[in-house]
């Protein structure tokens, strides 16, 4: 009740090639998303959260978590102890390979955003990532 709007956008580059990832990384991928929209949900105190997936150059399949809600500043959170699924979602980027980015603006929302290089395999894409929610 209290989130009315949560927004679910997947998005490709328009690339047509066939990716696939082992189970540790779909993991791991599934982590970091689920751990951003939770924090999303507890903290944010948003009305709208977005995930975006994209492929970039064919190698590259990037997601994107963002909510329109407080955000926070970077630099405080970090001298705190209150920054728990932070370091989870750094740590699940850091086992499979990935790269994680945070956005964050007091009153404007946060954006957390991933990358991991990905090889060209036989499996479809779309079904891989849709397995991923």
């Amino acid at each position: 009740e209290k989130y009315q709007s949560i927004f679910f956008k997947l998005e490709s580059s328009g690339h047509g090639c066939d990716i696939s990832m082992s189970a540790e990384e779909s993991s791991g991928l599934f982590k970091i998303v689920a751990e951003a929209i939770d924090n999303c949900i507890r903290h944010s105190q948003a009305c709208s959260i977005k995930a975006e997936v994209k492929l970039i150059d064919r190698y590259l399949i990037q997601f994107s978590i963002s909510d329109n809600g407080a955000g926070f500043d970077l630099d405080t959170v970090a001298e705190t102890k209150r920054h728990s699924g932070l370091k989870r979602i750094c740590e699940y980027a850091n086992q499979i390979n990935a790269h994680v980015a945070f956005h964050s603006n007091v009153g404007r929302g946060t954006q957390v955003v991933v990358a991991k290089p990905i090889e060209k395999q036989r499996a479809r894409f779309y079904t891989r990532l849709v397995a991923l929610f």
